[in-house]
């Protein structure tokens, strides 16, 4: 009888690990790839790359700020590899990357926003100092820059905006919550 108590105290030890380590156990970290980006900047941020993960939320965080990957020419081509290479320079140890190979392509237009989702941008107040795209457009051409918002403003309001890496102001009108039309 001894030897029956001995075994049933060894395998309820055995089960009662087990059940601890499968409620504690760490689910494996997956990310997702898009198949293509398009871009206009010279880098290009990991979390820009992603189309879907399931990581920690300080490791997202990394993900969004690790924005070191360049981007030269007008086409480039990553393969999961080469994320997961990012991915570990950012701190992050992902178990599964889906996907791959992405495509960057440099943008050749600044995608503007349809009316129906400027109306619903129009509630949110655009804070002092908020960087807005300052585009400028004609038939054939369209140029866009970063610049910052000199006073508090709605979408559809005209506002002085000052372009990144200069002094001077000018007047421009908010499209959206990110984009601004310089006014004439």
């Amino acid at each position: 009888m001894a030897i029956w108590n001995h075994y049933f105290n060894k395998y309820r030890t055995l089960g009662a690990i087990f059940v601890v380590s499968t409620l504690y156990a760490k689910s494996a970290t997956e990310i997702n790839l898009k198949k293509k980006f398009e871009t206009g900047k010279p880098s290009v941020c990991l979390a820009d790359l992603v189309a879907s993960h399931n990581l920690a939320p300080r490791d997202a965080e990394k993900m969004q700020q690790y924005c070191r990957i360049e981007f030269k020419g007008a086409r480039s081509t990553l393969s999961a590899k080469d994320i997961e290479l990012h991915a570990w320079a950012a701190g992050i140890m992902p178990d599964k990357i889906l996907g791959g190979p992405v495509a960057i392509v440099k943008a050749t237009s600044l995608q503007l926003p349809s009316d129906a989702s400027s109306a619903q941008n129009r509630s949110t107040r655009i804070r002092r100092g908020s960087t807005v795209q300052l585009v400028v457009k004609s038939r054939h051409m369209q140029i866009a820059r970063e610049a910052n918002t000199l006073a508090d403003a709605f979408a559809g309001e005209t506002v002085e905006v000052r372009p990144h890496g200069t002094r001077r102001t000018l007047r421009a009108k908010l499209v959206s919550n990110s984009i601004a039309e310089l006014v004439q």
